[in-house]
């Protein structure tokens, strides 16, 4: 394959370390298919992973030794993500070269901060550069093109705060693009209010979104209040419209909506939380072991999680908002989003009718991903990685897909359409954002899904 320079490809640190990237290559053998068959784009199912070689970009290819001849195919990937494949006819005692036209999407770009070149750590979608700090010059070698709308982490090595950036447009092969980091502050307080007395340790979330789109385009935790009852974020994109929200245990979530930030601006925002009593509530007709209740909101982050007793009694810290909803497990109950009624003060949660079901979830040696965090979508609602994890792990189950391993799902109580979503693992993930909240951001909303068809979910590159 052609080489890439070392330079343009090296995942640098602000820290100095620079680590020489790799191609890890697949080879497969294809038993199914004839000597005149065409092996690129071939399923899974008639190839069997052989040998596994991992070669440097500076040597420009990988070398594959095979001890049977016949028909084979050389995946090359960088990370999980695969850019290049070719076939070739294998014969004993002679070695056959194929070229592999590395499909990367490179993108150049500035970045300054007011005008000023900025050297940074920058992370995109698919992959990461570091800008110059003489120019602000950067290279990306995207491992696909990355869409409109999706965020950027730029994390400066002067130790400032970081910053989140939201593309203008989609960043395709030659593309050029330049970011400016502004230079403004949103200050908040948060206080009680009855007796007007700062509240320390209140989670604060924030959502972004543009003029041009519906709903939010991105989405984060700013981290809790102060001592002082205080937060600060800072480097605000303009063009946004933010809504923040206040989120506390004993305390009636609170929510600040339509704020703008210019650029150089800074302001002050003053946050009054209300007490809410807990609630009493209780998981109907079945006895639950280690049983859990998540309650979860219309974004998909969970506010809330507890165990039940073994007659199903559990009680929330605070009253859950209109648009929450509830997912449940236990080791002797099903996955499922229950149906919620009140009693009184007492919340009511009942299993929908149905039979559950089970299937596996598995990804074709064509997508280009061979593994990462998964979850899944109950109709429209997100079942959230913590609750997924506790449904799997006393199963004896996980999480996540390695190398192409088949994972397992079982005791899924829906009806209706289950889609499984596919993640980046936490190691391909910007150190701001968690494996937790992932799957819930907007800005990663167009994350690999797949229906469940039967008793399989498969992630394929369509044909």
């Amino acid at each position: 394959f052609d080489p890439v320079s070392v330079e343009e490809m090296a995942a640098e640190r602000c820290d100095g370390a620079q680590a020489t990237p790799t191609v890890t290559g697949i080879g497969y053998k294809c038993d199914a298919l004839s000597a005149e068959g065409d092996l690129d784009g071939v399923e899974s199912e008639g190839c069997t992973e052989t040998t596994r070689t991992t070669g440097t970009i500076r040597e420009g290819s990988v070398l594959f030794q095979f001890e049977v001849a016949g028909r084979y195919r050389a995946a090359l990937k960088a990370g999980t993500r695969q850019y290049g494949a070719a076939s070739a006819s294998v014969e004993m005692g002679r070695v056959s070269t194929v070229k592999v036209e590395a499909g990367l999407s490179r993108v150049r770009g500035r970045l300054t901060k007011g005008g000023i070149p900025l050297q940074a750590e920058l992370y995109f979608t698919s992959g990461s550069a570091m800008s110059d700090a003489a120019t602000g010059y950067y290279t990306i070698n995207l491992g696909s093109p990355q869409r409109r709308r999706t965020s950027v982490v730029i994390t400066p090595c002067d130790g400032s705060a970081e910053y989140t950036h939201i593309t203008r447009e989609k960043l395709v092969p030659g593309s050029n693009y330049d970011i400016d980091v502004p230079d403004n502050e949103l200050a908040l307080e948060v206080i009680e209010k009855e007796s007007r007395d700062p509240v320390a340790g209140v989670e604060i979330y924030l959502n972004a979104g543009f003029p041009d789109q519906t709903g939010f385009a991105y989405a984060e935790s700013l981290g809790k209040t102060d001592g002082s009852g205080k937060l600060s974020t800072s480097r605000r994109d303009p063009q946004a419209t933010y809504k923040l929200c206040a989120r506390m245990d004993g305390y009636q979530d609170f929510c600040e909506e339509g704020l703008r930030l210019a650029d150089g601006e800074h302001r002050l925002v003053r946050m009054s939380l209300e007490r809410s009593d807990g609630v009493h509530g209780q998981l109907l007709e079945v006895t639950p072991q280690h049983g859990y209740v998540f309650v979860v909101g219309a974004s998909g982050l969970v506010s809330q999680s507890v165990v039940t007793e073994p007659d199903g009694k559990f009680t929330l810290k605070s009253r859950p908002s209109a648009d929450d909803y509830f997912v449940v497990t236990a080791m002797n109950v099903p996955l499922a989003i229950a149906e919620a009624s009140w009693d009184a003060d007492v919340l009511r949660l009942t299993l929908p009718n149905g039979l559950s079901r089970s299937f596996t979830v598995a990804i074709d040696a064509s997508f280009p991903q061979s593994g990462g965090l998964v979850t899944l979508r109950l109709g429209e609602r997100l079942v959230p990685l913590s609750a997924f994890g506790r449904h799997q792990r006393p199963r004896g189950r996980s999480t996540g897909i390695q190398n192409r391993q088949p994972l397992f799902v079982s005791d899924v109580l829906w009806d209706g359409v289950v889609t499984v979503v596919l993640a980046p693992s936490p190691a391909e993930l910007p150190p701001s954002i968690s494996a937790e909240t992932v799957f819930a951001l907007p800005q990663y909303r167009q994350l690999p899904a797949v229906q469940v068809i039967g008793r399989q979910a498969t992630f394929a590159m369509a044909p």
